[in-house]
């Protein structure tokens, strides 16, 4: 039995959806019975439960053989790193239980730099990493999918507005390649504990995105950036809480600083193989499935 967390969301939604095409048994994790109703049409087991419930996560690891982790970021938190901590205990705790052959957990890019925006990953690592059941932590680029929210304002005003400058070269990957690894982790290949570093095939600016929009939507499109010092009462505005638009403020900032970078060393390094202009291609297409878990 293959665990899966996240699965309304972006990443889980596609492993847990690969997994089934590969015929292998899935337990999908939700926090209400309404979700898993999708899951159940599919063939999957339904867990109801949350992953800061210690006592759920044990009925929902049993027979399980490995377990994708992905840890929900709410936009309205008042504290991060409390609500990873939360999280990562409970499964902690579970685990420590009933540990399994092997875990999966979606990080970040630039996790291991203690001056780097992603502690609550780091701290997340640290305590995966202490448990009986060997991890495979996967720190992901910037989300190509991240783009997608954006669509609709780039049709309309012909202006693509970013928080990076536009010209800095952002690591990006696509949800497709991010899946594909994750899954080849949870089938065992490579054998945790190890630790990825998961890229593009190339680094893309905000003008590059601007300019394979453009194409590909066939229209005149220009780029515009939120000034560094806006960026968190931008966030605000749309719903964030103080804390996490500061949050992605200084991870913004962070990056341009060149403080979220690979590790190196005993990381696998990895480049995934769908480029931005493949992206494009597949977010403007009429018949895009993946509509439904882009960010």
């Amino acid at each position: 039995m293959y665990l899966v967390s996240g699965v309304t969301g972006n990443t889980g939604k596609v492993v847990a959806s690969d997994l089934l095409e590969e015929g292998k048994p899935v337990r999908v994790i939700v926090r209400t019975k309404e979700k898993g109703e999708f899951w159940r049409a599919r063939g999957a087991e339904v867990a109801v439960t949350s992953l800061d419930d210690t006592e759920g996560l044990l009925h929902a690891l049993n027979g399980v053989k490995a377990f994708y982790v992905v840890l929900p970021t709410d936009m309205e938190s008042c504290d991060l790193s409390s609500d990873y901590r939360r999280y990562s205990r409970a499964i902690a705790n579970a685990l420590a239980i009933q540990p399994i052959e092997r875990g999966v957990y979606l990080s970040a890019w630039g996790t291991h730099r203690p001056d780097g925006p992603f502690q609550m990953h780091r701290e997340t690592e640290v305590t995966l990493g202490n448990l009986r059941t060997p991890f495979t932590i996967i720190r992901t680029a910037f989300f190509m999918e991240n783009i997608s929210p954006l669509l609709a304002s780039i049709q309309e005003d012909g202006v693509l507005s970013t928080f990076f400058e536009p010209t800095y070269k952002v690591p990006m990957v696509a949800i497709r390649d991010i899946a594909e690894v994750i899954v080849s982790a949870m089938l065992g290949k490579p054998q945790p504990p190890a630790t990825i570093e998961l890229t593009g095939p190339t680094e893309y600016s905000m003008q590059d995105v601007t300019t394979v929009l453009s194409n590909a939507l066939q229209i005149g499109l220009r780029v515009e950036r939120v000034p560094l010092k806006e960026v968190a009462s931008s966030l605000v505005g749309d719903g964030a809480s103080e804390e996490v638009g500061e949050f992605y403020r200084n991870t913004i900032e962070a990056f341009e600083q060149n403080r979220v970078t690979p590790e190196g060393g005993s990381a696998t390094f990895v480049r995934g193989h769908v480029t931005l202009e493949q992206f494009a291609a597949q977010l403007l297409s009429p018949t895009n499935a993946n509509r439904a878990y882009l960010q």
